[in-house]
């Protein structure tokens, strides 16, 4: 499995500090998101009430229709781009969906990722280079003083 390596490197501190920036994109992000999803389901009804009919400019909700069609486009123009600030930080964006990020760091002289995902309180977690979410282990104390 080849790791792309984000370019930035952290500290568990660092990473820490970075949260609260982070965190408000991923709150920008989800937010977006969810009215993306809102507009979806309009124009969902629009095409449910109206069939293709309502692509024709005669329709009565034709105009709605188009609103619709743009406030979706600036929507989606907009989550490009806090997905591109998430992803300007300089962490490795795993999935954005569900908020899930690596710092890429050290931890006692071995290169690791510092794993975090939205709603967490802290960067908590780390797993090596090689693996993902899945194998995350929890930071304690003791890695902060042992060797692996």
């Amino acid at each position: 499995m080849d790791t792309v390596l984000p370019a930035k490197t952290f500290s568990l501190e660092d990473a820490n500090k970075a949260l609260p920036v982070i965190r408000t994109l991923f709150t920008s992000f989800f937010s977006l998101r969810g009215r993306m999803e809102a507009l979806a389901q309009d124009r969902e009804t629009l095409f449910d009430i109206w069939g293709d009919d309502v692509l024709r400019k005669g329709n009565l909700d034709h105009s709605l229709y188009l609103l619709n069609e743009k406030k979706r486009q600036d929507a989606l123009v907009q989550i490009r781009m806090a997905a591109d600030r998430i992803a300007a930080t300089g962490v490795g964006v795993k999935d954005i969906n569900n908020g899930v990020i690596d710092f890429y760091g050290e931890l006692n002289g071995k290169a690791v990722f510092f794993c975090w995902r939205y709603g967490e309180e802290t960067v908590g977690h780390w797993h090596p280079l090689n693996e993902g979410f899945d194998s995350r282990k929890e930071i304690t104390v003791n890695h902060l003083h042992t060797t692996y």
